[in-house]
């Protein structure tokens, strides 16, 4: 259970991908990705 669960009461919501090149802007492009790279480890 994690800890989450034991607050909640339920599993954590998702995070979905980032599809690359979604935004105009670059900078916000580049954030989403590493986020995505962090979050898959």
């Amino acid at each position: 259970m994690t800890p989450f669960q034991t607050v909640y009461g339920r599993p954590p919501p998702t995070i979905p991908h980032y599809v690359r090149r979604n935004s105009k802007i670059q900078a916000v492009d580049g954030d989403l990705l590493t986020r995505d790279e962090i979050l898959q480890h």
